[in-house]
């Protein structure tokens, strides 16, 4: 595999699975040492330019009915030793000292 994109001269870029140097486009193959900052400024393993990087976080939502907390089934408790949590809803009651 090659380490150079064509892309022409020196500009912003963008890829989904690399840091790339965006004055001669090296693709840094290894980018654990970026890995511990979110940004920063680095300097190109090829052609020795300090460039800025940042690593963008992507954020995806997922759902689910919570059909217990809406009164439409029963609960399905875990017991604890001094509480229960329902493990669809995760609601919380704690048991008093020595009563269930």
């Amino acid at each position: 595999m090659t380490n150079k994109l064509d892309t022409g001269g020196p500009s912003s870029h963008w890829d989904r699975d690399y840091l790339v140097c965006p004055y001669c486009n090296y693709i840094f193959q290894d980018v654990i040492d970026h890995l511990k900052y979110n940004c920063g400024q680095t300097t190109c393993e090829r052609c020795s330019k300090v460039f800025y990087f940042s690593q963008n976080i992507e954020i995806t939502w997922d759902s689910k009915p919570l059909d217990c907390a809406n009164g439409l089934s029963a609960h399905q408790w875990k017991d604890k030793k001094t509480y229960r949590y329902c493990v669809a809803c995760e609601a919380i009651e704690y048991v008093e000292e020595g009563g269930e």
